[in-house]
């Protein structure tokens, strides 16, 4: 894959863990897109987003334009604003607040999947089934594209 597509999209789906104090280790390849601000939110189907200030300065201008009187703008809205503000340590890791590992359920075993323009934080297992039931909807032949960046 091209750097010129790497440094405009974040891709890829790797396996990391949750240090005994809820630091999460950034994919190598991403850490200097990252290194002045991480803002975390929660996300769909449970999850955790990792934005990066252009990410989430995208993301913040669309949450704003939402209609305030759907329940879609109201949701995406205060998940957004309420967004936790982390800043990697030198070896590249980020706190992830404990109210966020308990909104995306998420362990010791975590997956992290490229998502465009932010990083989803998955449980594992629930990663893993989540795939599972995608190759279940779409066939044996079904190829996500996810390639493992463990």
């Amino acid at each position: 894959m091209s750097d010129a597509i790497l440094e405009e999209f974040i891709l890829g789906t790797y396996e990391h863990t949750l240090d005994t104090k809820g630091r999460l280790i950034l994919p190598a390849l991403y850490r200097d897109r990252f290194a002045d601000g991480v803002h975390l939110t929660t996300g769909p189907e449970n999850t955790v987003q990792v934005w990066d200030l252009t990410g989430f300065r995208t993301a913040l201008r669309e949450a704003m334009a939402l209609p305030r009187g759907s329940e879609l703008g109201r949701r995406r809205r205060r998940a957004i604003t309420g967004a936790e503000i982390a800043t990697p340590d030198s070896q590249g890791r980020i706190l992830v607040p404990q109210a966020l590992r308990v909104a995306g359920g998420l362990t010791r075993e975590l997956t992290l999947l490229g998502n465009g323009d932010h990083f989803e934080i998955w449980d594992r297992a629930r990663f893993s089934a989540y795939r599972q039931r995608t190759t279940e909807i779409f066939g044996d032949g079904y190829d996500d594209g996810l390639d493992d960046h463990a």
